[in-house]
């Protein structure tokens, strides 16, 4: 049987199991199968690359680990950050697993560099190239449904529907990773295109990264006066080293280029930046989820960055030589954090929790500023039995306050949903709200709707605009699906998200009065990214 066709089958039954879970809509079910889907993409990369025996046994082991992890994280029942970062964590930790089992050899070096840099590139772009395949090929099919419908064949109901869908699309993206898999080469040929564009690309960006350095010294006063430093600088240092990574398989001359020399001298400066910028929002507002994992991230990239200037510096220039005696390590080192995050090792929910109730404890949150509502909607079990601690503290200086904020939570549970309309009450008003909690909508949280047609079809969608922390604006973009033909057991679902942040300059009052009297205007067709008041809200 050719990988082709067995990848294909591989696919298909992946895409049973997706077609069985949007059916049932069970969120746990959900959890299990993006964990099967990763053991697939396993399967998908390492069969062929090793013996079936170790094959099989890897995955067994890769099976077990994966399991416990996502059997962990449903019994702790964690809330959102914990679930993305599950979700977010088990892909690239596949992949780097993968890429080392894929280049194991049973004699010395057992991961020689270059089966390392041949396997981690390729592996991508095989998915690549299936997904490239896979929107192709259903464009092509959705442009036959059409021209059958033209004729009135009907086939629309038949293909695009959530049990047919899902299989075709996994069996596609199965098929496209078969061929790429059984010619390579054309993966080599693509793998060029894409490193020619990422080498000019690598100019740019360390053209950008000079600059910044030499602007510093005299604007840093106001870098950590934007909430969005810490990414901004996380992102230019990663997308960094992705280019600088593509230049290891060059020539020696690639060692003289003084502009990435320069770069790699100044990217462990830009790192600690980012995670000095973490650390100052986790002394002003304690642990979270996300700042724990935007920490991780720093750090870890602070490794890479410091690892490369010393070996810039050790190899006395030959940058390459450098990055392919760290990345073994570092890639190590990286799958490491992401497993311990998604483990009870460093369990980012457990920590929050811990340091939030210590600051409370200690004063160093007041009471006012103390976000309770966290711990109950957003931090699973233990930010629920947090509370019930809490109300234990009896001998706190300012006990009765505490209970007081504490035992209000259970109020707050039983509020409705607050959603204030701007002009037309959406259809099923009702059902819309249950897309929304009390935690997210209330008269702290400010959430507006208003009936807006988006997409130039002639219909309005529901534009929900929400005011869920002092300098962040979110809109939710929501169109009603009937998957039954029963129109009142539809259901509101979000299509698009737009978001943007205030400048410390504009007032998110004048933004309430401006969206009450209509100011609210789209900048560009389909989707359309919105305006208020000089504000752009992007995807």
């Amino acid at each position: 049987m050719s990988k082709t066709i067995l990848f294909s089958l591989v696919g298909a039954a992946t895409g049973v199991f997706a077609s069985y879970a949007l059916h049932i809509e069970d969120g746990t079910f959900f959890m299990y199968l993006f964990g099967i889907i990763s053991i697939v993409l396993s399967f998908f990369l390492l069969w062929g690359k090793q013996s079936t025996r170790f094959s099989v046994i890897y995955l067994s082991i890769a099976t077990i680990i994966v399991g416990l992890l996502i059997s962990w994280s449903v019994w702790r029942e964690h809330e959102s950050y914990s679930l993305v970062l599950l979700y977010y964590s088990l892909l690239p930790i596949n992949i780097i697993a993968i890429t080392f089992a894929q280049s194991l050899q049973s004699t010395k070096p057992h991961y020689p560099y270059h089966r390392l840099f041949e396997n981690g590139w390729n592996n991508h772009f095989f998915f690549l190239f299936a997904i490239l395949l896979t929107i192709g090929f259903l464009l092509i099919l959705l442009l036959g449904t059409k021209l059958f419908g033209s004729i009135g064949l009907n086939l629309d109901d038949i293909i695009w529907n959530k049990t047919t869908t899902p299989v075709i699309i996994a069996s596609l993206i199965g098929a496209g990773i078969g061929i790429s898999r059984q010619y390579e080469d054309l993966i080599f040929k693509i793998r060029g295109v894409f490193f020619a564009i990422f080498h000019v690309m690598g100019y740019l960006t360390a053209v950008i990264v000079i600059l910044f350095a030499i602007s510093l010294p005299f604007t840093w006063q106001s870098l950590f006066t934007n909430s969005s430093t810490s990414i901004i600088l996380l992102s230019l240092v990663a997308v960094s080293i992705v280019f600088l990574n593509t230049w290891v398989d060059g020539t020696q001359e690639d060692d003289k280029n003084r502009i990435f020399m320069a770069q790699i001298i100044l990217l462990p400066f830009l790192s600690l930046l980012s995670v000095v910028a973490v650390i100052l929002r986790i002394n002003q507002y304690g642990l979270m989820p996300n700042r724990i994992l935007a920490l991780s991230v720093a750090v870890v990239l602070s490794l890479y960055t410091i690892s490369y200037a010393y070996q810039l510096l050790k190899q006395r220039g030959h940058w390459r030589k450098g990055i392919t005696l760290t990345n073994p390590i570092l890639a190590v080192i990286s799958l490491v954090v992401l497993i311990a995050l998604i483990s009870p090792v460093l369990d980012p929910v457990r920590l929050s929790v811990n340091n939030q109730l210590d600051r409370l404890k200690n004063n160093i949150t007041s009471i006012e500023d103390f976000d309770f509502s966290a711990l109950k909607y957003r931090l699973g079990k233990d930010g629920k039995n947090a509370i019930k601690e809490i109300l234990e503290w009896k001998d706190h200086l300012h006990y009765q306050k505490i209970k007081q904020n504490a035992s209000s939570i259970a109020v707050k549970n039983k509020e409705k949903v607050m959603l204030t309309l701007l002009d037309e009450t959406p259809p099923y008003f009702e059902k819309l709200k249950k897309n929304y909690s009390a935690y997210d909508c209330n008269s702290k949280n400010k959430c507006f709707v208003t009936m807006m047609d988006m997409d130039r079809d002639g219909k309005k969608e529901v534009v929900v605009v929400r005011f869920n922390r002092a300098i962040h604006i979110r809109i939710d973009i929501l169109a009603y699906q009937d998957s039954s033909n029963l129109v009142d057991k539809g259901r509101w679902v979000v299509e698009e998200t737009l978001s943007s942040f205030l400048k410390p300059k504009e007032s998110k009052e004048a933004i309430f009065e401006a969206l009450k009297a209509g100011k609210l205007k789209p900048l560009r067709p389909i989707y359309d990214d919105l305006q208020l008041e000089g504000i752009k809200f992007r995807r």
